[in-house]
């Protein structure tokens, strides 16, 4: 018998199993809601309205519904079918959905079509970030920007402490109730170069810090993200 897990792409097994539960919590989740969004809308332009924007790994949807409650024309992509079906029930027939494995040559889209790129905690789940930032650059028009959030390369090394740095290495977390997740830890240098050599132009980096609601909600959690950031931002421009 086949095991699939070892052909698909790390994150698809892991949303298709958690994706319904996984969508009645995103929204409201600390980290989520409290932490990287709020972070995340501040790198984003002024004014969104007619900005054509790429939600690049959508899950249950919120930053398209976003981009578009705020006069934005948004199209979004999921490599999980149980995503898109989520996010569809989210965004109506007002937002175009499609399946799309980001490692993969986006063939829907065509040269220069948007103004931005918003990939909020996706890159982590592929291992080679080249065919990505060259579709990403292939896609946005020139000058257009690219905004992405990952999970933080030191913290992440000092969590799950792999044997080198400088690699690579696939590794895996417990997210409570929603089970194991499989994910790539890279350095710092690594996610800099990748993007140099697609010919992205780094404008900003944020380590976020915890907002006064999620210090709210989770005290004790606070007091760690004040010394360990979990996300980096970067904020990207196409040359």
């Amino acid at each position: 018998m086949t095991d699939n897990s070892q052909l698909n792409p790390i994150g698809f097994d892991e949303y298709e199993r958690m994706g319904t539960k996984y969508a009645t919590m995103v929204d409201t989740s600390p980290h989520n809601a409290y932490y990287e969004r709020p972070a995340m809308l501040t790198l984003l332009p002024d004014v969104l309205t007619g900005l054509r924007v790429l939600d690049a790994g959508t899950a249950a949807g919120w930053y398209a519904k976003y981009f578009l409650d705020n006069g934005a024309r948004p199209s979004a992509v999921d490599i999980s079918p149980t995503m898109v079906r989520l996010a569809k029930a989210r965004l109506g027939n007002q937002v175009a959905v499609f399946q799309a494995d980001l490692g993969q040559p986006l063939i829907i889209f065509e040269d220069a079509c948007f103004d931005l790129v918003v990939c909020s905690l996706v890159l982590h789940y592929i291992e080679d970030w080249t065919a990505v930032l060259s579709e990403f650059h292939r896609i946005l028009r020139e000058n257009g920007m690219l905004l992405f959030s990952i999970n933080h390369p030191t913290t992440g090394f000092l969590k799950f402490q792999p044997e080198n740095y400088f690699k690579i290495t696939q590794v895996e977390d417990e997210w409570g109730s929603l089970g194991k997740v499989r994910f790539f830890q890279r350095s710092l240098s690594s996610i800099f170069e990748a993007l140099y050599k697609a010919d992205f132009v780094v404008e900003r980096v944020i380590e976020p810090l915890p907002t006064p609601e999620f210090r709210k909600v989770l005290p004790e959690y606070s007091e760690h993200l004040l010394k360990h950031p979990d996300f980096l931002l970067i904020r990207a421009r196409r040359e």
